[in-house]
């Protein structure tokens, strides 16, 4: 009964908002599905004709209806009225690709999976957006039988355009159904150095250690895996400010969450909680340490990357920006305090290790921190870019991809 009263809230305020439009919508061959995260990906199609699908209620603001729209709409029906109105909109527009930033969207897979059927000849394409540790955090969760269903099993993804060698065995080992995946790089990363590039921008190194915040990137329901958790993760907030301490060294921590006021849509996911978050579970005596150089996310042009790649070494535990960061050819440390494997570095690296003790933690910064970029990267040796995949430009590769299907 709550999910038809959410249903029929939702749909009433999309109704409400919307213009309706009795025609069809521009017919094109490549279809960006999601307009989230659109700025981003933008200039990857400069030399196609494209259109975007909408498919967050809160941002649809027009509404197509047709007979054929009104048809498909009820003959694709199978309990989701807005997956069978998509559906049909996708039938109506007949792209060639449907193109997505957003990799781990269900609906996306849902929509992919049914034009196996519908029609073969639309090709589904995801660019990867960001690290999937949810994927073995839904495995967990599921032979823990803390949920009843395994997400995993939704996914199904025709090509996926991925950070690097790591998805090919991740969705292997998961058993998750992807058709084919190509190893591109991180398109983030890209923008950056080119906007580096373009920008004259050159970076000066300072003798100083950089805290990538993770707070709540987990998935919430693995604390119930593990009560101690959260002060496990914590850990490393302790570990860090502990070393930087000792050693007088100076520090940047760079909170994951952004500043926003309390009636904002995600002010539950802000830097609000972030901090409280710290409070709680990061040592009273580092507190001043802590919040004197604490910089929380901000829409300046890579913010996070910039500050990066002016420390001397980077440390954290899930963060993409750490795979980034190596590509780079930056000292990078991953440390593990959660006790929890799922969240190790995917391959055995001297840039990594698993581990809630301080000297193992202070032992192996204090070696990363010594050595030279040479020979940091000398130890990573030849897997340096398993995580993030060094190639051609990724706006070259999806152009080839794109012209294969397309033109």
């Amino acid at each position: 009964m709550t999910k038809f009263i959410n249903f029929f809230y939702n749909f009433c305020k999309v109704i409400i908002k919307s213009k309706f439009l009795f025609k069809s919508p521009k017919k094109t061959n490549l279809l960006i599905f999601d307009n989230e995260s659109y700025e981003t990906i933008k200039n990857l199609f400069n030399n196609y004709n494209h259109e975007k699908l909408i498919v967050r209620k809160h941002y649809i603001n027009e509404v197509y209806i047709n007979f054929s729209i009104i048809f498909n709409t009820l003959i694709y029906y199978r309990g989701n009225i807005f997956s069978s109105y998509l559906i049909a909109l996708i039938k109506e527009i007949n792209p060639k690709v449907v193109f997505t930033f957003i990799d781990n969207s269900i609906k996306f897979s849902e929509l992919a999976k049914r034009f196996k059927k519908i029609n073969k000849k639309i090709d589904f394409v995801a660019l990867q957006n960001g690290t999937r540790f949810e994927l073995l955090e839904n495995q967990l969760l599921y032979r823990k039988k803390i949920i009843n269903t395994n997400p995993n099993a939704k996914i199904f993804i025709p090509t996926l355009l991925s950070f690097g060698k790591n998805e090919k065995v991740l969705y292997k080992k998961l058993n998750i159904h992807v058709n084919n995946i190509v190893p591109v790089g991180n398109l983030a990363l890209e923008n950056y150095l080119d906007y580096k590039k373009r920008n004259k921008i050159k970076i000066k190194k300072k003798n100083q250690l950089c805290l990538i915040s993770d707070h709540g990137t987990w998935n919430q329901k693995i604390e119930e895996t593990d009560s101690k958790f959260v002060k496990n993760y914590y850990k490393l907030f302790n570990f860090f400010l502990r070393y930087a301490y000792e050693k007088k060294m100076k520090i940047i921590i760079c909170a994951k969450r952004y500043k926003l006021p309390p009636n904002h849509i995600n002010f539950r996911s802000s830097y609000f909680f972030e901090k409280k978050a710290f409070i709680e579970n990061v040592d009273k005596k580092y507190h001043k340490f802590l919040f004197k150089n604490l910089v929380y996310r901000n829409k300046k042009k890579f913010h996070s990357y910039f500050l990066m790649e002016e420390s001397d070494v980077v440390v954290g535990t899930f963060s993409t920006l750490l795979k980034d960061n190596i590509f780079l050819r930056n000292k990078t440390f991953i440390c593990n305090t959660t006790k929890n494997s799922i969240y190790d570095y995917p391959i055995k690296s001297f840039c990594s290790i698993k581990s809630d003790d301080y000297n193992d933690f202070k032992v192996r910064l204090s070696e990363i921190h010594k050595i030279s970029n040479n020979k940091y990267i000398n130890k990573l040796g030849n897997n340096i870019d398993y995580c993030i995949h060094k190639g051609e430009e990724i706006k070259n590769s999806i152009q080839k991809i794109l012209n294969k299907k397309i033109v």
